[in-house]
């Protein structure tokens, strides 16, 4: 391993999944459901999740050479890199995470996928939403509920397949919340050492978690009883959270600088809660899930129930402005608002299960009103309504078939560098290639002294823009490939490529295109042979 200290990160990793079984069966106890029905729920939410992208292809959801570069780094430990990659970028926990279920997945079938960790952590997020709802309802039907949604909802399965570390805090925020809460009001010291560890593996997973260990504390003083909130163990906790948190710190303060915008963090995230936000989007997430999130504050109003839903929304409202803010400078409203699915619809149908419907329309009525609920944030948007995919997941697509259709020993060549200050990423998933190929920059010797087939691969960044960058074309929707690249195309021919229309771009409420980086429209881009 490269760094020392992502070793100890691994072994907290394997401890939390070891002992999460155990911690799922007190949770249930804790909270009076019973630990075989919430571990019922919860293994059956995780298996539903499986199953529901067993048949999807990747689809990654980073424009412009981030998706390859963060894919990249979960295949470091084996060797799998092109050039210049720095580990970490998003978190020491979250690329820890990503080492291990490589290492795992390497050792059982011979092979590691970079997109794999996601498929798993995305199951755990459907999981850890059965376990949040079946706490705050007390009921494991509704912790079943709660992770039929985030295994089948339309935008925690595009997650769960875009190789993103962001699955991570998908899980994380759910089932860290639950064992806290859990713990808060049975006194059970093993709680808090699990909720203690997943939210500071969780603080480690990414930058935008940062916010949790403060939401986490907030809801932990809401929630704890005096003589449990005042121990030792509680303290000690603390102590273990805030370390984490200044590791954290230490490691992303570097990128949070560089990123800061000029309005400010908070302005940043009212104006991504404003402006790009998916949860209020039919086009991204059920028109129901934001009513029923007010519906899970109004039926928790009395007095025996205020402290859960409390805590609950407390921590929800203090995690959630990174998240938003890191929309208004990147494309990546998708994935970040992405992490935030499972906490929400745990919320959400903790609300929905809350009201009291038997009473009303006797238990069958219930039973299928509470259906209804779950079918339409499940089904809802339907395709027809859905945005396109992410302009990365059509570029992927491109690489996997044309690595079908190359001959053995095939060289691929790459325009050199970065572009518009570092902005525009040339990249490419060399890892997808059959054996025998491999990946050069157009400035290496070694192309010279190749005798096999080549090709150039002009990507997507090659029709990418940076909103303002000098020389950019007119328009809102330039046609034309970036200069870097049109002189090494030359006269070479289209081997394999697409093109981006107008239509296969996803928009905001005004119809503007949901990207940072302005691309052009019906302009090949892809592989070309020389």
């Amino acid at each position: 391993m490269p760094f020392p200290n992502v070793t100890a990160i691994e072994a907290a990793w394997v401890l939390l999944i070891v002992a999460a079984p155990a911690l799922c069966w007190r949770c249930g106890q804790a909270s009076g459901v019973g630990g075989a029905p919430t571990a019922a729920a919860v293994v059956a939410s995780l298996v539903l999740a499986v199953a529901a992208v067993a048949q999807r292809g990747d689809e990654p959801l980073h424009a412009n050479g981030h998706a390859w570069r963060e894919a990249r780094e979960v295949l470091m430990p084996v060797g799998v890199r092109l050039h210049g990659v720095a580990p970490f970028m998003h978190g020491k926990g979250g690329i820890a995470l990503a080492w291990v279920v490589a290492a795992v997945e390497r050792r059982l079938t011979g092979r590691t996928s970079p997109f794999l960790v996601s498929r798993v952590a995305g199951a755990a997020a459907a999981g850890g939403a059965a376990l949040l709802a079946s706490v705050l309802v007390q009921s494991p039907w509704a912790g079943l509920a709660a992770g039929t949604v985030v295994a089948l909802m339309p935008l925690a399965r595009m997650l769960a397949v875009s190789g993103s570390a962001l699955a991570i805090p998908e899980w994380i925020l759910p089932a860290s919340l639950a064992l806290l809460l859990a713990a808060g009001a049975s006194g059970s010291r093993a709680l808090l050492a699990g909720a203690t560890l997943a939210i500071a593996l969780g603080t480690l997973s990414h930058t935008a978690m940062l916010a949790w260990p403060a939401a986490s504390v907030v809801a932990w003083l809401i929630v704890a009883r005096r003589e449990t909130r005042e121990s030792w163990p509680a303290a000690v906790a603390l102590a273990v959270v805030g370390v984490a948190w200044l590791a954290q710190v230490d490691t992303t303060y570097g990128m949070v600088a560089e990123r800061d915008s000029s309005e400010g963090f908070l302005a940043a995230a009212l104006r991504g809660f404003e402006v790009r936000n998916l949860f209020l989007s039919p086009h991204w997430v059920s028109p129901v899930l934001a009513p029923l999130l007010v519906l899970f504050v109004a039926v928790h109003l009395r007095r025996e129930r205020w402290a859960p839903m409390a805590a609950s929304i407390a921590a929800a409202a203090i995690v959630a402005p990174p998240f938003f803010a890191v929309t208004t400078c990147s494309s990546d409203a998708v994935r970040y608002q992405g992490a935030l699915v499972g906490l929400a619809a745990s919320l959400a149908v903790a609300g929905a299960w809350r009201v009291p419907l038997a009473r009303w329309i006797g238990r069958g009525g219930a039973a299928l009103a509470r259906a209804g609920v779950v079918a339409a944030l499940v089904a809802l948007p339907r395709p027809a309504m859905q945005e396109p995919p992410d302009p990365a997941t059509v570029e992927h697509r491109l690489v996997v078939d044309a690595a079908r259709r190359m001959s053995p020993g095939t060289l691929v060549i790459l325009p050199a560098g970065r572009w518009f200050q570092g902005m525009v990423i040339t990249d490419f998933p060399d890892f997808l290639l059959p054996p025998g190929s491999r990946v050069l920059l157009q400035d290496d010797p070694r192309i010279a002294q190749h005798r096999g087939p080549r090709l150039l691969y002009l990507g997507l960044a090659c029709v990418s823009w940076v909103s303002g960058e000098p020389g950019a074309p007119s328009g809102d929707h330039p046609t034309g490939m970036r200069p870097e690249c049109r002189a090494l195309r030359a006269d070479a021919r289209p081997w394999m490529v697409r093109s981006l229309g107008a239509a296969d771009l996803p928009r905001e409420d005004d119809g503007q295109p949901w990207t940072y980086h302005v691309l052009s429209l019906d302009e090949p881009f892809g592989f070309f042979e020389p």
